[in-house]
């Protein structure tokens, strides 16, 4: 043996791994073997290591995996694993799902796998993101039904039951003993060196537990080894005695003490002593297992995730389990004492709730721990624990009094939700429930700890000045009572039943005991009136004794005497009145809140009144107040509640017969105040939430609610219906019934806009809804905010007038509604209804309403309580108390404002007969003035003493001062001689001074709509019904006063007519001013097409700015606003018709998509290339397929002068705006040039051409059949003349396309005899357009109008690709093309109804830029080359610079497109329909020829022979003469068609190989000629067109059926150039190109689980790993990380990039984990909304609802059309800017300009020369600064010299630190993280918001940030919305990006003698007698340049920032630069 204790060292480091482990498994099966296999282990894993760390792992992983890899053996070790349930473990961020409807915990969990694999198909499931971790369910009975169980998991699993190999595991069992065994060694010893920070592990221990939790994630064989050996006591007894080699023993003891000592110092909350004797409350550590001591670890180092993933993977082991809770148990206290310390406490806290839920959701575990541990004890001890250090008293005066100071770190922080959350779980368990109601020394412990909270953050009123600091204390106040007061109320009332009656009575006498301890320690009495200016909003003890009487109303419905059954409860008269007094203050108070009584305690007070009401607190707080007054409403007498409140309100002084003053209330709020009273009392009367309802009437109420105030979505329905909270949120069910019964649902629609206009699916009431279930007083109560109440009620009214079921002006009273019936139990309360009082109150303010002094809200609610009064009856009140009020009648001389007076009985009957005759009221008057006996001047001192008010003080009473010496009172007494009665008919008449009452109007039927006299109609016909005496006395009212109706009625007819006769006059007026201005264009038509004739001349223009028209003018042209963009959506057309690239959902290799246009043309040219030089690109085809141009308007127009001032005032009233980017002053559409419209030119119109009209009106649907035409392309055929036309045209030195509609030709018939004449005179005619000297000699003058034209050709030029920007030629071709092919796109290639033009389509302005700019740029002479190739005749220029063009592309392999658009634009103006048709007819031809070539080259040889003697005889000849065919023949016939050709068939396939042209032809034709033009029939479309286009014939060889050989056979003989490629190459160029369908983005699956679930774990193409932020382009589908740095190329993000390579510039992103489509165009980013909703057809945003979602076909498919018609720019209304982090550290540097004054910059350059400026940097910033001082020049030399550095930014903030700067220097970090994504404030619409922001965040910064980190939580954007328009331009004038790249400019001085132009493409020398200048593109939105030539400083300015008198020059300045490029 001591020779193996030597070699052991070496043999771990040399040896054979896979051999020794051989060798060690056979040992192990000797009988003495196991001690040496030990031994070695010991070694290995003893510390300090003898070995690397690194080794060490790797002997691990093969010692276990038996030799071989760890992959292999966990594949063996699996196929046995047969665990019940899954229990996979993961942390947070992870996706889950929770099925409710499967569930029996709401904590239930489910991995994706096992949800999957199950059917929840009708499930009430959703998808989450786990925040805390979690672990899966599946399989656990005690969580969740086993219907829900996958197949892998439960008791109806398969069994996979077999014999584990003996030898599989004899490895392990030795092996891991001494792994786990070397982890707790190892934390002992390196806790002795952390000290006091316990912040992780070392790396060796995490990748040694990481080897554990491999072997746990195997399964179950593995969990079943390792949790033996975690619950081994013998195995930790060895630990701790140094059971190791002797050489380790020393080490081993020193840790097991530095252990001893560890858990020593581990501090615990401690137990209170009311639980002193409770048992198995020991609070010692005595671990007897691994588990026991890496629970302490797991404590003491702040719960590493691993460990807590560790320990959880073997909680499906049922003896762990039991171990486990053991472990918990014993750590818990400490747990919490962990939670209060300050570091890292939200994973700490997530973490804790992650453990905490696994052993807590099932309820025998839980029992268990509640029976055997007490954890009901330790919980509400843990609690009172962290938060008795709050604990201060109340006030100075009362200090035995505590309550909690939500100012604390503990409860701002929330340290204490992971013990509350706890204990809810535990208590939403009915045995732990039922536990701790009826243990009467953890209960009582309860409510004393409660009462903590009872009267927290006490508001005083301000009423001097406006609070200094608002504090946000309330947000703790309010959480601490949601979280630690309500949720275990609500718990423990939802258990409560009839058998744990006992319970709830326990639970109501503790919550009372304590909460009279507390009224009693305040000296609260009946008869207590609170200080008026204090209020709290969180009194949970009332709220627990109105919450727990209910739940025993309901338990006990047998009950009919509340008083008696208040009695039994300990709740006597007089303990009533008292609980009332504090819920009846926070009403109130709210009522002052919401009349702006409170405005200068701030926003915070409102907050607070509004929590008060919101959803989530309502049911908690504001509903078990208004119970108590309901409570008390029923026992206490009505007279006595009325005045209470009247009182308390301070209404009752308002109450006057005389008139009405307050000493505490201001007059603007006496209306207010009053009407909040009665709506005080109307809800109480009315509210029947906890007065008996049942809960489906609740909810159905609250539904309606809701939708009345706003239309909802399903979501919202469920998220603001109000919850108890700590219970379950509501279920979907629930809802799903009442609003079906009350809503409509109005699924989701569309509009042209994109989230601004995508409206969801919501809901809306039903019109029986509106009419019979709409309350308007439950709507108060539940609104937030006096808006919404009003904004229902605005509903209301609309919906009535559409029904016509209410036709007046003036708006309808609120519909109030009767109440329903009451319980037995609650039947007093309508009592209010009957006393004296109430009676008296309402004939105070019928008589103030009579007099004008009450408005129609508080008056409504009058006539609602008469008629209650009058429908209801009265009950009997039986109470132990005796009334207040004398029953002896009416005082004859009742005193003003003593109510009780006033009326005789409690009869309402009685009481509206009774006419009050007189009143005494009292009057004040100075003592030495004479009393004159009016009422003015009501007692002055009679105020409240508000200085007594004190913060110390709670709720002191309201003191009231005597009457001062110097005022005396006297009383007088004023006649009233009113009743309620006669008060009510006075005001019927006031209102309906026209109508007659009549009782047969008002019927209990007639919906209750109406105004005034409506109702007060009804309340009438009760008095008539209910008393003879009161139909008499009204209708004697009514008799007498008729006349006066009479006059009345006349006096209002003439007042109508004298209106009527004013208002024809003002009309008259108006229209005679409006008839001398244009009336604009409708916003709302601006995308229908123009409904006018297009011809320039004949409709004049109209300027949208200076609403003038007139005909263009080249002095001041009219231009059209226009937008240019880069597009590619052409680009991703496919060949195949309607088809989309099918999206990859899983693994499989899937078919190659089809191949897309860019990748077909991006092909041709790579061949075009072989054969000829790039600069014959131009020739040959057209680009832009993936990154064409495309050109749109808004159709409306602007004079050229009028745009350069709107543009000028655009830069400076908003800098964010680019300068070359505007809005049109319209229709606010984006635009970013302008298109000048040419003045029509008429000197060219002769006589002749008004005989050809008849071609431009030629009826095409109507054909007849025609001879062929001849042409000079065919041969003779004396048989068929033929009209023609001709026309020489002289040259026009600047008309326009637009200008042809008036110069139609006439054409005269010839006859055959001059067919060769007139054939020669159109040659002529034709070639004379082309000839050179006439493009040489054309000269365009210096004009505004030139300078525009090639202003807008520089901004076309930009969008290009640089790579031929060089090629004018196919620039300009591919432009027009590229328009026109767009154009028809958006038509979807149809010319039905082609009458009128589009009016986005400006492609007739187009042809005026691109025509002048091609006359310029093309070489002269080059297009008559190119007509005579085509024609067969002979060029007519040999100049040098035609000479460069003698290399010819072979026509046949030319676009024929490129051809067309090369001759037509170089045509001179104004042209002919005779010459456009014949050079239709030219290129036609050609691309007829190579329709047949095409054709030809796909047959086999014996079908080119079948057809060698008919039309493709001269083709098939001449090719093979070339050897074309031969070539391809010997590469066995590559690419045949394997189609039969036949006459028919061929036909077609020519047809269809020409239909493209025929189409772009006639569209051009239109385009140019307004020829009308309309095919409504698609199989005679070719027909129509070839008539429409002059050619006769149903197909086009019928048309040109005469083909010139000699022409077609030179074309053939160009081929010879390309017969050496390769045959592939041959046939692929002479094939024509396939008909691309229309574009189309990629097809996804319907359900977005489906396409979720593959990509949220797809990996990026580009890093290979799973994106943090992946997204889906939806024009290719490839997956890109959205916003990440692992791809970020250059500070590019990889979806920047892929945007300028896929959509040039313009993407559309899938966000995997958000749903959310979003438009990125280059640098900003918009989101769109969502293609995907639920079945409520609604948006889930970033999945927080997790739903299943479906695909919408209608919104996909209108996204599929902004996206191919490039709208979406503005169908997106709001856009964000994305910047690179550097561009936002540099623009939080700039934002301190303000600060710039502060800086000692010598200082500054000092502290950061040590960091990263070297010396000679530092010389010069230090020189600088002497010389210029603190100027611009130098603030920029100074940033641009740190950014040189990859650090400066940390740098320059470490210097302000150190110049004691830190004040900038937070600035500066906190506005670099703001602005890090700033969002672009577009001018499309206003934000109203930013001046309130602005001002608000001057004072209030803090809250502002929390505010819109609050509304901008948007995990995929990371956005924060710009803050004010002075912001923008002070802020942002350095850190703006361009949103489109412009023509920005760097000038610097150079060396050289000539001028530089530096553009993308290149640098061409000019030679110049100006100094030097370089101008490069930049990449920021900046223009550098020098102020003197001679200046060697570069300064930086922004466009934005240019003042407006240098605007001009730097055009100028632009243009020239541009002219000199392209000159």
């Amino acid at each position: 043996m001591a020779y193996k204790l030597r070699e052991a060292p070496d043999l771990l480091q040399n040896g054979n791994k896979k051999n020794i482990t051989a060798e060690f498994k056979n040992k192990l099966k000797q009988e003495n073997g196991k001690e040496f296999v030990e031994y070695v282990l010991s070694v290995l894993f003893e510390y300090p290591l003898c070995i690397p760390e690194g080794e060490v792992i790797d002997w691990c992983d093969i010692l276990i995996a038996d030799g071989n890899s760890f992959e292999e053996f966990s594949k063996i070790v699996k196929k046995f694993d047969d665990s019940p349930t899954c229990g996979l473990v993961w942390t947070s961020n992870f996706v889950a799902y929770r099925c409710r409807t499967c569930g029996i915990s709401p904590c239930m969990s489910l991995c994706a796998d096992c949800f999957n694999a199950a059917d929840h198909s009708g499930h009430d499931y959703n998808m989450f993101r786990s925040q805390a971790g979690g672990a899966c369910d599946c399989g656990d009975g005690t969580v969740m039904h086993k219907k829900g169980f996958c197949p892998r998991h439960g008791p109806g699993r398969p069994s996979r039951c077999q014999q584990i190999p003996s030898d599989l595991l004899l490895l392990p069992r030795v092996v891991l003993p001494k792994l786990l065994q070397s982890i707790i060694i190892r934390i002992r010893q390196i806790s002795a060196t952390a000290g006091d920070e316990y912040e992780s592990l070392d790396e060796f221990s995490n990748r040694l537990i990481e080897i554990v939790q491999k072997l746990l994630d195997t399964g179950t064989v593995l969990r079943s080894l390792i949790s033996q050996i975690f619950i081994d006591q013998e195995l930790y007894k060895n630990i701790n005695r140094g059971d190791l080699t002797s050489e380790n023993q020393q080490h081993a003891a020193k840790a097991y003490q530095n252990y001893l000592q560890e858990k020593k110092s581990l501090s615990s909350l401690k137990i209170p002593m009311e639980f002193a004797n409770v048992a198995n409350l020991e609070d010692n550590l005595n671990h007897i297992c691994i588990l026991d001591e890496l629970m302490f670890w797991m404590v003491k180092y702040d719960f590493p995730q691993n460990i807590v993933t560790l320990i959880l993977s073997i909680l499906p082991d049922k003896e762990y389990k039991n171990a486990f809770l053991r472990a918990f148990i014993m750590h818990y206290s400490r747990t919490a004492a962990i939670l209060e310390q300050p570091r890292q406490k939200k994973h700490i806290a997530n973490r804790v709730v992650h453990i905490s839920v696994q052993i807590l959701s099932p309820e025998e575990l839980a029992m268990k721990l509640v029976r055997d541990w007490s954890l009901l004890h330790r919980m509400t001890g843990a609690l009172n624990s962290m938060l008795v250090k709050t604990y201060e008293p109340i006030s100075e005066d009362i200090t035995e009094l505590k309550v909690i100071n939500c100012d604390k770190p503990v409860m701002k922080e929330h340290c204490f939700w992971p013990i509350i959350s706890d204990f809810i779980n535990v208590l939403s368990h009915r045995p732990a429930a039922l536990t701790f109601m009826t243990d009467n020394v953890l209960i009582s412990f309860w409510m004393a700890f409660v009462s903590k909270i009872q009267a927290v953050n006490i508001n005083t009123r301000e009423t001097k000045t406006h609070v200094e600091i608002e504090q946000d204390t309330y947000y703790s106040a309010y959480n601490a009572e949601l979280e630690i007061a309500a949720s275990p109320m609500w718990c423990l009332a939802v258990q409560c039943d009839q058998k744990s009656l006992g319970a709830a009575k326990n639970v109501l006498h503790h919550s009372l005991v304590n909460l009279l301890k507390w009224l009693d320690a305040l000296k609260i009495k009946p008869n207590t009136k609170l200080n008026p200016l204090k209020v709290t909003f969180h009194l949970p003890l009332h709220r627990y004794v109105a919450v727990f009487f209910h739940t025993l109303t309901k338990i006990q419905a047998e009950k009919t005497n509340l008083v008696q059954f208040l009695a039994e409860n300990g709740l006597k008269i007089d303990i009533i009145e008292l609980l009332i007094i504090h819920p009846l203050n926070v009403q109130i108070s709210c009522a002052e809140i919401a009349t702006d009584m409170w405005n200068l305690n701030g926003l915070q007070i409102k907050g607070q009144a509004m929590t008060y009401k919101q959803t989530h607190f309502c049911n908690s707080m504001a509903d078990p107040d208004l119970y108590l007054l309901q409570l008390a409403s029923c026992c206490l007498q009505p007279d006595h509640i009325i005045t209470m409140i009247l009182e308390r309100f301070h209404v009752l002084e308002l109450l006057s017969m005389g008139e009405s003053t307050s000493n505490f209330l201001k007059k603007e709020h006496y209306q207010p105040i009053i009407e909040a009273a009665l709506t005080l009392l109307a809800t109480i009367l009315s509210n029947r939430t906890m007065v008996g309802l049942k809960e489906e009437e609740i909810i159905k109420n609250e539904v309606v609610a809701l939708l009345s105030m706003n239309n909802r979505t399903f979501s919202q329905l469920a998220e603001l219906i109000p919850e108890k909270c700590g219970v379950s949120t509501m279920e979907t069910p629930k809802i799903k019934k009442p609003l079906s019964e009350v809503a409509t649902f109005i699924p989701p629609n569309l509009s042209p806009y994109g989230l601004g206009g995508l409206h969801q699916g919501n809901y809306v009431p039903s019109s029986a809804t509106w009419l019979n279930l709409f309350d308007p007083i439950f709507t108060c109560h539940r609104s937030l905010a006096r808006r919404d109440y009003q904004n229902s009620l605005n509903r209301f009214t609309k919906f009535v007038k559409t029904e016509n079921l209410y036709s007046s002006v003036c708006s309808p009273w609120p519909p109030y509604r009767m109440p329903s019936v009451l319980c037995s139990l609650y039947s007093n309360l309508t009592n209010l209804l009957h006393c004296r009082t109430m009676h008296a109150l309402l004939f105070v303010l019928l008589k103030q309403g009579l007099e004008g002094c009450l408005l129609d809200g508080c008056l409504s609610l009058v006539i609602h309580l008469i008629y209650m009064a009058l429908k209801i009856k009265p009950v009997r009140l039986e109470s132990a108390s005796q009334s207040s009020v004398p029953l002896d009648g009416a005082s004859q001389y009742p005193h003003d404002k003593v109510l009780c007076e006033f009326m005789p009985t409690d009869n309402i009957i009685q009481n509206a007969l009774h006419i009050v005759t007189h009143v005494q009221v009292a009057k004040y008057f100075p003592d030495n003035e004479q009393f004159d006996g009016s009422l003015e001047n009501e007692n002055p001192s009679e105020t409240i003493n508000a200085e007594s008010s004190s913060v110390n003080k709670p709720f002191e009473k309201e003191t009231i001062s005597s009457a001062s010496n110097n005022f005396k009172r006297t009383t007088t007494v004023l006649d009233v001689n009113e009743s309620i009665l006669s008060l009510l008919t006075k005001l019927f008449r006031k209102l309906a001074p026209n109508k007659t009452f009549n009782v047969n109007d008002y019927n209990d039927n007639t919906p209750p709509v109406g105004d005034g006299a409506f109702f007060i109609g009804r309340v009438l016909k009760e008095f008539v019904e209910n008393s003879e005496l009161c139909r008499k006395f009204v209708h004697d009212f009514f008799s007498t006063n008729e006349r006066q109706s009479y006059s009345i009625e006349e006096k209002r007819k003439k007042a109508q007519e004298r209106q009527r006769k004013i208002m024809a006059k003002m009309q008259k007026q108006q229209q005679q001013v409006q008839s001398k201005f244009v009336i604009n264009e409708p916003v709302e038509n601006m995308d229908e097409d123009f409904d006018g004739d297009n011809n320039e001349d004949q409709r004049e223009l109209h300027c949208t700015i200076c609403n003038t028209k007139g005909i263009p003018t080249n002095l001041d042209p009219i231009c059209l606003v226009a937008v240019v963009s880069s597009s590619s959506v052409l680009g991703h057309r496919v060949p195949v018709p309607g088809s989309r690239r099918v999206l990859p959902l899983d693994n499989t290799i899937s078919t190659r998509p089809p191949e897309t246009c860019k990748e077909f043309w991006n092909k041709r040219i790579e061949k075009l290339k072989l054969l000829c030089d790039e600069k014959l690109l131009g020739e040959a085809v057209t680009l832009g397929w993936s990154n064409g141009i495309r050109v749109k308007t808004c159709g409306h127009y602007l004079h050229s002068s009028c745009a350069a001032r709107y543009r000028q005032s655009l830069s400076r009233r908003d800098q964010q705006i680019k300068i070359s980017d505007f809005v049109c002053p319209l229709c606010r559409r984006t635009a970013n040039c302008i298109l000048p419209v040419l003045q029509p030119s008429k000197s060219y119109c002769s006589d002749e051409d008004s005989d050809f009209e008849r071609s431009a009106s030629i009826n095409v649907t109507k054909l007849e059949s025609q001879p062929n035409q001849n042409s000079l392309l065919f041969k003779n055929d004396p048989q068929n003349p033929q009209n023609y036309s001709s026309r020489k045209f002289p040259h026009s030195t600047f008309t326009s396309f637009s200008s042809c509609n008036s110069y139609q030709l006439a054409v005269e018939p010839i006859s055959y005899s001059a067919e060769k004449e007139y054939q020669n005179e159109m040659k002529n005619t034709v070639t004379d357009c082309l000839q050179s000297k006439s493009v040489k000699n054309l000269k365009i003058p210096d004009s505004h109008l030139s300078r525009a034209f090639k202003m807008i050709y520089a901004q076309l030029v930009k969008f290009m690709d640089s790579s031929y920007k060089n090629d004018s030629l196919l620039i300009i071709t591919s432009i027009l093309r590229h328009n026109v092919v767009a154009d028809l796109e958006e038509r979807s290639n149809s010319l039905k109804n082609f009458s009128k033009e589009s009016r986005n389509s400006c492609l007739l302005q187009l042809l005026d830029v691109l025509g002048t700019v091609f006359k310029e740029c093309v070489p002269h002479g080059y297009t008559d080359q190119l007509w005579a190739m085509l024609t067969g005749g002979e060029p007519l220029s040999n100049s040098r610079e035609v000479q460069s063009y003698r290399q010819i592309v072979p026509l046949l392999i030319r676009d024929p497109f490129s051809v067309f658009f090369t001759i037509l634009l170089s045509l001179q103006t104004p042209i002919t329909r005779s010459v456009y048709h014949e050079l239709v007819k030219a290129v036609l031809t050609l691309n007829l020829v190579q329709s047949m070539t095409s054709i030809l080259i796909q047959m086999t040889p014996d079908e080119r022979q079948t057809w060698n003697d008919k039309t493709f005889g001269i083709l098939f000849k001449t090719f093979q003469e070339s050897c074309v065919f031969k070539s391809t023949e010997e590469k066995s016939q590559i690419g045949l068609s394997s189609c039969i050709w036949t006459p028919g068939s061929v036909s077609s396939a020519v047809d269809s190989g020409c239909v493209e042209f025929l189409r772009t032809a006639a569209y051009l034709k239109f385009i140019i000629f307004s020829d009308p033009l309309s095919i409504e029939n698609k199989v005679q479309e070719m027909k129509i067109l070839l008539t429409y286009l002059d050619l006769k014939g149903e197909t086009v060889q019928e048309s040109i059926n005469n083909l010139n050989d000699q022409l077609v056979i030179s074309w053939c003989h160009q081929i010879k150039g390309i017969s050496k490629m390769p045959p592939k190459d041959i046939i692929f160029m002479l094939k024509a190109p396939p008909i691309f369908s229309s574009p189309k983005l990629i097809e996804l699956p319907e359900k977005y689980e489906h396409f979720f679930s593959y990509h949220h774990k797809a990996k990026c193409p580009n890093c290979q790993i799973p994106p943090k932020e992946p997204a889906v382009c939806l024009s290719c589908g490839r997956i890109v990380c959205f916003k990440a740095s692992c791809c970020r190329e250059d500070g590019v993000y990889e979806a920047i990039k892929h945007t300028k390579e896929c959509g040039a510039g313009t993407n559309l992103f899938l966000l995997v984990n958000s749903s959310a489509i979003l438009v990125l165009k280059i640098n900003k980013v918009a989101s769109w909304g969502s293609v995907y909703l639920d079945e409520h057809g609604e948006e889930d945003k970033n999945l927080k609802r997790g739903k299943p979602l479906f695909l919408s076909s209608e919104r996909y498919n209108l996204l599929e059309k902004q996206w191919a018609t490039n709208a979406l720019e503005n169908a997106c209304l709001e856009w964000y800017y994305m910047m690179e982090e550097r561009k936002a550290e540099e623009a939080a540097v700039y934002q301190i300009d303000e600060h710039f004054q502060r800086l000692d910059f010598p200082k500054i350059i000092h502290y950061i020369s040590n960091d990263i400026l070297l010396s000679d940097e530092k010389h010069h910033l230090v020189t600088f600064h002497e010389r210029e001082g603190k100027s611009a020049r130098f603030i920029f030399e100074f940033l641009e010299t740190l950014k040189r550095r990859e650090n400066w930014y940390l740098a320059f903030i470490r210097a302000l630190r150190k110049d004691k700067l830190s004040d900038i220097a937070d600035e500066v970090e906190e506005r670099k993280f703001n602005l890090f994504h700033r969002n672009v404030k577009t001018t499309n619409q206003s934000n109203n918001f930013n001046l309130e922001y602005k001002s608000a965040t001057h004072k209030y910064p803090n809250k502002f940030k929390e505010y819109y980190d609050l509304h901008n939580n948007d995990d995929n954007l990371n956005i924060v919305e710009v803050d004010s328009e002075a912001e923008q331009r002070d802020e942002l004038k350095f850190s703006r990006k361009p949103i489109e790249q412009d023509i920005d400019i760097d000038i610097a001085r150079n060396e050289t003698n000539s001028e530089k132009i530096c553009t993308t493409d290149g640098t061409i020398e000019i030679s110049a007698e100006k100094p030097n200048y370089s101008l490069s593109t930049l990449d920021s939105n900046e223009v550098v340049f020098a102020e003197n030539y001679h200046d060697q400083t570069k300064v930086a300015l922004s466009f934005r920032s240019y003042a407006t008198e240098m605007l001009e020059p730097l055009f100028q300045f632009m243009w020239e630069i541009v002219s000199a490029v392209y000159k």
